[in-house]
């Protein structure tokens, strides 16, 4: 049986689902995503129209997202990394372009955004120093690998 309950807490809302397995939260407040370390292989589904939600709907098809936290420390967040590789992606987002894993940084979520420290008002895709980053944890990929930043719906959809 699943049902939904809203609990305000502070500024925040939380939508609780329960499907008869226990509980999970939907919707962390900032202090809180940006301390959570994720599993390193993070469950996701992928749905039809390239849509990728945290949590099992049916239709959904269940993948690991490889993760790797190298930074561990409160203020952070992830990024995600791209490729044009098929081989061992664990999704596409559309267009050739697959989603490799992710890598926990320095940095804060704005919105749905993880913005690395350093990288506040920048466009974190074109980041030389985040490409290497990006290659080193995630090796071995026919035309390299990229960075961004769309990583809070895991804490936060909207």
């Amino acid at each position: 049986m699943r049902f939904e309950r809203i609990i305000p807490i502070a500024a925040c809302v939380f939508v609780v689902f329960g499907l008869g397995l226990g509980f999970y939260v939907i919707g962390t407040p900032v202090h809180q995503r940006q301390t959570r370390l994720l599993p390193e292989y993070f469950e996701v589904y992928v749905g039809p129209n390239y849509s990728v939600i945290d949590h099992f709907s049916p239709g959904y098809m269940r993948t690991e997202l490889p993760t790797v936290n190298p930074y561990v420390g409160e203020d952070g967040c992830y990024i995600v990394v791209y490729s044009r590789d098929k081989k061992g992606s664990a999704y596409s987002v559309a267009g050739g372009i697959y989603v490799v894993g992710q890598i926990r940084v320095q940095g804060y979520y704005q919105g749905r955004i993880c913005r690395p420290k350093g990288y506040e008002k920048k466009d974190i895709s074109a980041s030389p120093t985040l490409k290497i980053l990006t290659d080193k944890y995630f090796p071995g990929k026919k035309g390299g690998t990229w960075p961004g930043g769309d990583t809070g719906g895991w804490f936060d959809p909207q």
